[in-house]
């Protein structure tokens, strides 16, 4: 009864394992669904402001056929024009593509079929990212109620389970037989009536050559090991905290970064359009001030895109977002 109890606790302790490590697969799906509706997103951006710039280019191409002045122009002729027409094509039909390997691996992702519409409101994701405010968070708190260590102290107390069950099987096994069959050296007689005995039986080796003393000692060492890697998986979980939190800080640079060189081509049209409606500034030069702000946009968009993710990799990190999904994603009784 003793090594069964012990063997029962190792075997709740292995099922809180199991629930633990499933939870942590779904919140992996979880972030794994935000980071497509993300990617979705800024593609959707992306081919919007693709396809402005393939109306650019077919305005310019229409001005380059229609002006003699442009008929022996290498980079603002007809035939360049059509270049960059068929060029704005072919990225607009690339980006078609991108956008529905997206779609259909977040179809994978939540179990609906490939061939079935799915509708999706990307601009929701923002809202439920920024709703985190991950300053706030403290990286020592966090790894307290992460799954990963949770699942390393459940191996330190697998390991406790392990060193009581070997010195358990010291304990000598006990049988209890009832039965009409008297003991060695004791007579009944043959017409008498038959009497009940109880046998009591204690079964136990003598000899090990220390199996299991040596089978405590080895839980004794694996708890020990384990021990060392919750320390070593502790500071590897605060050096992904600060690259995470720097990688961030990094992101929002280059998104305001991408925000100012927007700002700067927006004016840059302005004056080239009162230039050119006032016949200053030539169609080539408008095009290429339109062109210059629809690829400040699409920056700004992947800039934007880069700053959603780094934050989802921090929540993934924080276990924040599955949290607000998992009841005690982490597994560990609150």
């Amino acid at each position: 009864p003793v090594a069964t109890y012990f063997d029962v606790q190792a075997q709740k302790e292995l099922m809180s394992i199991a629930i633990a490590t499933h939870k942590n697969v779904i919140g992996k799906c979880i972030n794994q669904i935000a980071d497509l509706l993300v990617q979705i997103r800024a593609k959707e951006a992306v081919i919007a402001s693709l396809k402005d710039s393939l109306e650019i280019a077919r305005r310019s191409k229409g001005y380059a056929d229609a002006s003699s002045a442009y008929k022996a122009d290498i980079w603002n002729g007809p035939d360049a024009q059509d270049d960059i027409v068929r060029d704005r094509l072919l990225q607009v039909d690339t980006a078609h593509m991108e956008l529905t390997i997206l779609r259909n691996q977040l179809k994978l992702l939540v179990g609906v079929d490939r061939n079935q519409q799915l509708l999706l409101d990307t601009n929701s994701v923002v809202p439920a990212i920024n709703s985190f405010v991950l300053e706030q968070l403290s990286w020592e708190d966090c790894w307290e109620k992460s799954t990963d260590r949770y699942l390393l102290a459940q191996q330190v107390r697998l390991h406790d389970a392990g060193i009581m069950l070997a010195w358990a099987q010291y304990v000598p096994n006990i049988s209890f037989v009832v039965n009409e069959s008297p003991p060695n050296g004791q007579a009944q007689p043959a017409n008498a009536e038959t009497d009940q005995f109880l046998h009591v039986s204690l079964n136990f080796p003598l000899l090990d050559w220390g199996l299991r003393y040596r089978n405590a000692e080895q839980s004794r060492a694996k708890k020990r090991q384990s021990r060392l890697d919750e320390i070593i998986k502790r500071r590897e979980y605060q050096q992904r905290w600060f690259m995470a939190e720097d990688q961030l800080i990094l992101s929002r640079a280059r998104l305001r970064q991408c925000e100012h060189a927007l700002g700067s081509a927006e004016k840059r049209l302005k004056a080239v359009q009162i230039s050119f409606d006032h016949g200053g500034s030539s169609m080539p030069e408008l095009s290429r001030a339109q062109q210059a702000v629809q690829d400040a946009r699409m920056a700004r968009v992947n800039a934007e895109a880069a700053v959603l993710k780094n934050q989802l990799g921090w929540l993934d990190l924080s276990q924040s977002m599955q949290n607000s999904f998992l009841d005690n994603a982490s597994g560990e009784e609150r």
